[in-house]
């Protein structure tokens, strides 16, 4: 299975000429088709789209309903998706309406006490 992912350069997203190593390594063809070793952070793909259509990815911020209403970042832990919010912290599987409202690269301060430092 091929796992899709993005990488942000603290600038924008990149999703083509970028490719992970089996060890990690994260690597951007250049325009003259050279390769070149970069320390940008990747996130995967859920699998699951939002309410309107966007694909969901890990460090994305949530607006969501379902058993429990809220709002949250996704990130991976121990074989699943969840969504952590200030007072939650729920499988993404068991919010029932998603909508992608920003990242916590692009956007942090919509998550309260969540910082990321772009590399």
């Amino acid at each position: 299975m091929t796992k899709k992912f993005r990488a942000w350069d603290g600038t924008q997203w990149h999703y083509e000429n970028i490719f992970l190593s089996h060890d990690g390594v994260l690597w951007v063809r250049n325009p003259d088709r050279t390769l070149r070793r970069v320390n940008w952070p990747v996130v995967f793909f859920t699998g699951l789209l939002c309410k309107n259509g966007r694909e969901i990815y890990e460090g994305d911020i949530l607006n969501f309903t379902g058993p429990l209403e809220g709002k949250g970042d996704v990130y991976w832990d121990t074989g699943l998706f969840r969504v952590k919010g200030d007072d939650l912290d729920v499988v993404l599987g068991h919010a029932v309406e998603k909508e992608v409202i920003g990242n916590i690269y692009e956007n942090p301060e919509l998550i309260k006490n969540k910082s990321v430092e772009s590399t």
